[in-house]
């Protein structure tokens, strides 16, 4: 297996090797049994990979339902109803903050933090533009 995170940073970078190796032996014979994982914010660029579409699946992730996300928090120990009720609150569901809030460890309600800013920085980082960073806080 192939994993690539943030596809949408890396594809315009990575997408012709990607293509070279999957479909040449330009780098060595590929096993059959390879599967590629690219995970990212935007589908795959249509002119980049349009004759690789019978090969490829589009997988979208959805927010957990409540019954996902309250499995998420057991599992790391949240178990509070009033932790879990917040925490459901601030993150929307979205995966990755229900995952960040359980990490942290909240007792009490009083200790659990604001998502938002974890997860603004977290996408900002790749934003390389002071006035675009700017407006995007602002």
């Amino acid at each position: 297996m192939l994993f690539f995170d943030t596809y949408e940073r890396t594809g315009p970078m990575l997408d012709s090797w990607l293509r070279d190796v999957l479909g040449t032996e330009r780098y060595g014979e590929l096993p059959a049994n390879v599967l590629v994982i690219l995970a990212g914010q935007s589908r795959l660029a249509a002119r980049t990979w349009e004759d690789w579409h019978d090969l490829v699946t589009d997988w979208p992730l959805e927010v957990f339902t409540e019954a996902e996300a309250r499995r998420l928090l057991a599992g790391k120990g949240v178990t509070d109803e009033r932790v879990v009720e917040v925490i459901l609150r601030l993150s929307g569901r979205l995966p990755v903050l229900v995952s960040t809030l359980a990490e942290a460890q909240p007792g009490t309600v009083e200790e659990i933090g604001d998502p938002s800013g974890t997860a603004v920085e977290r996408f900002l980082k790749w934003e390389p533009d002071p006035a675009r960073r700017a407006a995007a806080l602002a």
